[in-house]
């Protein structure tokens, strides 16, 4: 388009040169034709007035004189101004050739810029080639993410159910305990007292007292069957307490295990993020400046996890459980509502209180902000 412009201009500007310079030529050439043809013809004039008997020569004489001098100052006039006019008309043309130089250039630069452009489209979609490969991993270790983090959550759930199953055990098994010893004292005083009755009885004779002594026999051996079933019971109780300290034992593996699994690959779902975000900041500068080449992306890689556990009142157990939650930054923290708090201390199964007594969204901003500078 630009180049059709500038010959359209070209050809403007040569016509005008050519009219101008062609109305000059043309007037001074009838100029000159009509000067001959009034001054130019010296013997037809002497024939006619050799015809006429020669008279008034002195005077035909100086009128010739007069208008081939004034001939010859048109002409000389003439002369200049053809030669003015071919100094304008080189200067046009020299000016023409230039305005072809430049226009050349011009389409030589476009010709680059174009050739750019398209080294850029190209880029662009390799770029957008590799963000769609990034995006599709990115999915798939999304989807692979949820499932360890159900995973964890069931995992969590059991550990805590066990756990409570080895507290109530334990406290069963306290009890059962102090009952056995609070048992075997009475029993052993009793013990005493009887076998001293029995003692008693014996030195006496007689069927009563003979009964006596069977019966306190007797009381004495439900009381021994008592302290063995409570012996019994207390041995399932420690065995059933050591076998769910067993089980907790194999959760806190199999949930440490889980969480060495579930940290790298939330790093390296962050770094992909990280990734496909670098990739599509130049993308989206190719898309709004055309023809300009895309920059290498400057902005370092960051880990993007915060340590949660410098709020005060977050330890290890609730920074594992904000994590699950998608928690890892302190500026998430510090842009949420007292509804979405409230929602956050229900799923974590805290007291809203407790973050609104320790203030976690005030920290958690000033560490954000302590962070970035």
């Amino acid at each position: 388009m630009l180049s059709l412009m500038m010959t359209v201009v070209i050809a403007l500007i040569s016509f005008a040169v050519a009219f101008v310079a062609g109305g000059v030529l043309s007037k001074a050439y009838l100029t000159m034709q009509f000067g001959t043809l009034q001054f130019g013809r010296p013997d037809q004039d002497e024939r006619d007035r050799a015809t006429d008997g020669r008279t008034g020569d002195s005077t035909e004489m100086i009128d010739r004189a007069t208008h081939q001098r004034t001939l010859n100052m048109q002409r000389a006039r003439y002369r200049k101004r053809v030669l003015a006019l071919n100094k304008v008309i080189s200067r046009h043309e020299e000016a023409q050739e230039q305005i072809r130089e430049k226009l050349h250039e011009i389409q030589r630069t476009q010709g680059s810029k174009a050739k750019s452009a398209s080294q850029t489209r190209i880029q662009t979609e390799r770029l957008r080639e590799k963000t769609s490969d990034l995006c599709a991993q990115l999915a798939a270790r999304d989807t692979e993410l949820a499932g360890l983090h159900d995973n964890f959550k069931l995992l969590q759930k059991a550990h805590d159910v066990e756990q409570q199953k080895s507290e109530s055990a334990q406290g069963a098994l306290n009890l059962v305990q102090i009952e056995r010893d609070e048992l075997t004292a009475r029993i052993s005083r009793l013990e005493g007292k009887i076998q001293t009755r029995l003692n008693a009885v014996d030195d006496q004779d007689g069927p009563d007292h003979a009964t006596v002594a069977a019966n306190l026999r007797a009381k004495m051996g439900e009381m021994r069957e008592c302290l063995a079933g409570r012996d019994r019971q207390i041995h399932n109780l420690e065995m059933q307490s050591r076998e769910s300290q067993t089980q907790l034992g194999d959760l806190e593996i199999r949930l440490e295990s889980w969480k060495q699994r579930v940290s790298p690959l939330t790093r390296k779902l962050t770094q992909q993020r990280n990734v496909i975000r670098r990739l599509r900041e130049p993308e989206d500068e190719a898309d709004s400046t055309t023809g300009q080449a895309i920059d290498e992306p400057r902005r370092p890689l960051d880990e993007l996890i915060d340590d949660l556990k410098e709020i005060s009142g977050i330890g290890p157990a609730l920074e594992r459980r904000l994590n699950l939650q998608g928690i890892r930054r302190f500026e998430q923290i510090a842009e949420l509502t007292e509804s979405q708090l409230a929602n956050i201390a229900k799923q974590i199964a805290i007291a809203p209180t407790i973050m609104q007594r320790d203030r976690w969204i005030e920290q958690a901003r000033s560490l954000a902000e302590r962070h970035q500078t």
